[in-house]
Parts: structure tokens; C-alpha cells; sequence
């Protein structure tokens, strides 16, 4: 598989963890099913989780993110957390395709404030 490949299935992953996750659980906030697709993760991760179990300050802004995302509506908001994945563990492919992180922005307009004018 090539890395843009790659990176596309990593988010395609995250949408599909979403979507059996909402159906699981049909009550389920969109908040609370993303923190729990970032604790799935980080306990693929257990080095990477015993380090920002640590960190208050990564948490309270994870959080913050993960609020952002969740304003997003279903599939929009799993592929800005899937992207954002990507960004994290495979820089490389952010930098070879502007396209993911041209993709993330695009997402993410939607619910953030860019202009302070």
C-alpha cells in the first residue's frame, strides 16, 4: 500500500469506528464516542497513553479538539479526527499530500472562528 493509500484507510478506519460505535450505542453524545475512538487508540499505544495520562495540559486541550470535531456532523467529524491521527503518527504523508491537511482545514472552517476582524 502506498502512503497516501495509507493515509486515506486511516481515516476510512476511524469513520467506519464511528459509525459501529453510533450504532452501538444510538444514544451516545458525538463527544463522548470520540473520546472513546482516542482511548481505542491509545491502548494500541501504551507508551504514547502513560505520557499524556501525565500531561493535564495535552488532555484539557485533546478535550478541546475532540469538542471541536464533535460539532461536526457524522461522517465529517470522524475524518477531521482521522485526519488529525494522520498528522500526528504519519507527517510524512501530510507533507508529501497538501490534500490531508488542505482537507482538515476545510473541515474544521465549519466550526472554528479563523477571522478576528
Amino acid at each position: 500500500m502506498d502512503t497516501e493509500m495509507y493515509g486515506e484507510e486511516m481515516v476510512a478506519t476511524q469513520v467506519n469506528l464511528y459509525k459501529k460505535e453510533a450504532e452501538r450505542e444510538p444514544k451516545a453524545e458525538p463527544h463522548t464516542i470520540l473520546l472513546k475512538m482516542w482511548h481505542w487508540r491509545l491502548k494500541l499505544q501504551p507508551a504514547a497513553r502513560r505520557k499524556i495520562d501525565a500531561d493535564e495540559v495535552f488532555k484539557a486541550e485533546l478535550n478541546e479538539v475532540i469538542r471541536q470535531f464533535a460539532c461536526l456532523p457524522f461522517p465529517d467529524n470522524a475524518k477531521a479526527y482521522g485526519l488529525l491521527l494522520v498528522a500526528q503518527e504519519r507527517p510524512d504523508i501530510v507533507q508529501q499530500f497538501r490534500r490531508f491537511r488542505d482537507d482538515y482545514i476545510d473541515l474544521m472552517e465549519q466550526v472554528m472562528y479563523l477571522d478576528p476582524f
